[in-house]
């Protein structure tokens, strides 16, 4: 038996590839089609030639029609191929993740120049360049959000005219409010007052693929007395911004008749009232804290331990320890001179977040870490 399965083999194929080739000819003769298509017919590979004078000859030994083998073999091929391509697609889709959990973190600001800071444009600006400067030194990619961020966002007209029409707030405040509707459109993740500045590193790192308390929205300057937080540093994913957004702006519609609200009276009335809405650390220092008016010595470093940023706010000049001829716009020179000192005096000692899988990020190691432009 395995002779004549030789024997059928070898006769058919050879006679499968005749009639395929001399029926492709007379086709074309009877048909008086195109030179140039018989042409392109005749120049089928001689894998495929030989793959159908193959299929001829299965069709013939199993009792089935050529057409019948061709599609199943065809159906099989495609099948193939859409498997490879959802491989492919899988893979891809990890390396992307894992290239994002790779990637530097990304720290936003919302910038919006004001007259009624106590600040000149002049200072301001030098506020933001020592922002994105400092930042960019720790190992993290600063982006300034503006107005415009705002304005995409759909509820921004809405929001927008009810807070500036029906509330007691002056521009810095409204401002305030809209700055999470910018940071929702932008995708979520960090974001800081401009005058907060980077300490130690997060322990797991501080990627958006995996922020801390599972992406729920955290405030990390805690108030030393009393509920709530400063929101000078602030993280959470897309979600949980727009979340926070529409709370908060419902808070202050609760609160209209104030003689004033803002963001941080939201929060603060939030954690006493509704507790657990917003998640809370001890991940700042305060400004006034770290204006010791003197030299620091590293038994002054502790009180930096584990704190991610420090917040030089117009309170820090008012109630540290400054020079008496230092005023409220010379917070950048100010702000510079001491987190120079700092990188040259204290151990990095990292912020301890949420057990999960992040790359960690590079730090500050010396005072020329800060220079702008």
């Amino acid at each position: 038996m395995q002779w004549q399965r030789r024997w059928h083999v070898s006769v058919i194929v050879p006679l499968g590839l005749v009639l395929l080739i001399a029926n492709t000819g007379l086709l074309s003769f009877l048909n008086k089609e195109d030179p140039f298509v018989t042409y392109s017919r005749r120049l089928r590979s001689a894998s495929e030639q030989v793959r159908d004078a193959h299929l001829y000859a299965l069709a013939a030994m199993e009792g089935l029609k050529f057409e019948e083998l061709y599609a199943a073999v065809m159906a099989a091929k495609d099948a193939a191929a859409s498997s490879s391509e959802e491989s492919r697609a899988r893979i891809s889709e990890a390396e992307d993740r894992l290239n994002e959990k790779e990637a530097k973190p990304r720290i936003h600001t919302f910038w919006e120049p004001l007259d009624d800071t106590g600040m000149t444009t002049e200072s301001n600006e030098a506020m933001l360049r020592l922002w994105e400067a400092a930042w960019q030194a720790a190992g993290w990619e600063p982006v300034v959000l503006t107005m415009e961020d705002a304005m995409q966002h759909p509820d921004f007209e809405n929001i927008n005219r009810t807070l500036s029409t029906d509330m007691p707030f002056g521009g810095y405040d409204l401002i305030c409010f809209l700055r999470y509707l910018a940071m929702s459109m932008a995708g979520g993740g960090w974001m800081s007052d401009y005058d907060v500045f980077p300490l130690n590193p997060l322990e797991k790192g501080g990627s958006a693929a995996q922020l801390p308390n599972g992406g729920t929205f955290t405030l990390y300057e805690k108030q030393l007395v009393g509920p709530g937080a400063v929101p000078s540093l602030a993280s959470g994913r897309q979600t949980e911004w727009d979340r926070i957004a529409h709370l908060i702006y419902e808070n202050a519609l609760e609160h209209r008749e104030a003689d004033f609200w803002s963001d941080f009276y939201a929060f603060i009335d939030i954690d006493k009232n509704k507790d657990g809405l917003y998640k809370i650390e001890d991940g700042v220092l305060q400004g006034r804290r770290a204006l010791t008016g003197r030299v620091w010595q590293q038994s002054d470093c502790g009180i930096t331990e584990e704190k991610i940023a420090v917040h030089f706010a117009h309170d820090a000049i008012i109630r540290g320890q400054t020079r008496t001829d230092e005023v409220m716009s010379d917070r950048p020179r100010i702000a510079q001179s001491w987190l120079e000192m700092w990188a040259t005096k204290c151990e990095i000692v990292p912020f301890v977040d949420a057990p999960m899988e992040i790359s960690v990020f590079a730090h500050l190691t010396s005072q020329n870490a800060f220079q702008t432009s």
